[in-house]
């Protein structure tokens, strides 16, 4: 299957994925998805595309929820095999690429599941604590 490639552009794939960064996906079979992966979609009810990562999947019924990995709620939807353009393999940060392995994968989905809500809260906490008297 052709690679192809995408400029991703926002945050809500941080600390994985970051805005800038060159994606290389390529056409992936419903059944060769897998929980953690990173897909290329088009958000349902809209011609937007996005890329997320997969956390629940369920194959006899063909759909699938995502989550980016910035955010501490998953998608307010659910993906179709239509709605599937493509699975992440790879991606190119300055001048530099790396390849998305599954314990890559599986890794840095344990720290936007972990660390990263840990981080954002302390964020707010610490903001707060400034302004208090």
């Amino acid at each position: 299957m052709a690679d192809h490639l995408i400029s991703f552009n926002g945050n809500s794939m941080m600390p994985v994925l970051r805005d800038g960064d060159r994606l290389s996906y390529c056409a992936a079979p419903f059944a060769d998805l897998k929980k953690y992966d990173i897909v290329f979609f088009t958000i349902p009810r809209s011609q937007q595309k996005a890329v997320h990562r997969i956390i629940t999947i369920d194959y006899q019924k063909k759909h699938l929820h995502t989550k980016g990995d910035g955010s501490l709620i998953p998608d307010p939807f659910r993906l179709n095999e239509s709605e599937i353009i493509g699975r992440i393999h790879s991606y190119t940060r300055q001048g530099k690429t790396v390849n998305l392995t599954p314990s890559l994968l599986f890794f840095s989905y344990l720290y936007s599941k972990f660390m990263h809500p840990y981080r954002k809260l302390k964020n707010i906490i610490k903001t707060q604590t400034i302004f208090r008297d």
